[in-house]
Parts: structure tokens; C-alpha cells; sequence
């Protein structure tokens, strides 16, 4: 999980920088929400976030 969490950490200023860049507020909240998720563990919500999010932003 601190292997996640340091990854997510490396990606994260990508992954806001592009959102930001579509101008998504849905998907910068979700973002945010899986964020939280994996700083509290919970890699769930984040996977479920990720998966879910290649079909909308792809």
C-alpha cells in the first residue's frame, strides 16, 4: 500500500494538470474523492474510480 501511495503521489500533478486541462469538474472531484480514498487505504475506491474513468475521459 506506501508502494500506492508513493506512486499516486509521483502521478497525481499529471493527472490534476490533465483534468484540468479538460475543464471537468465531475472528474476533478472525482479525483479528489479517490485521493482521499488512498490516503485512507481504501485502494477500492480508487480502482473503482480509475476504472471508470477511462471510459469517460477516453
Amino acid at each position: 500500500i506506501e508502494q500506492a501511495v508513493a506512486l499516486f503521489h509521483q502521478i497525481r500533478p499529471a493527472i490534476e494538470s490533465a483534468l484540468e486541462f479538460a475543464g471537468s469538474e465531475h472528474n476533478q472531484r472525482q479525483l479528489r474523492l479517490g485521493a482521499r480514498g488512498l490516503e485512507s487505504g481504501r485502494l477500492q475506491a480508487l480502482a473503482r474510480i480509475a476504472g471508470g474513468s477511462q471510459h469517460r475521459i477516453g
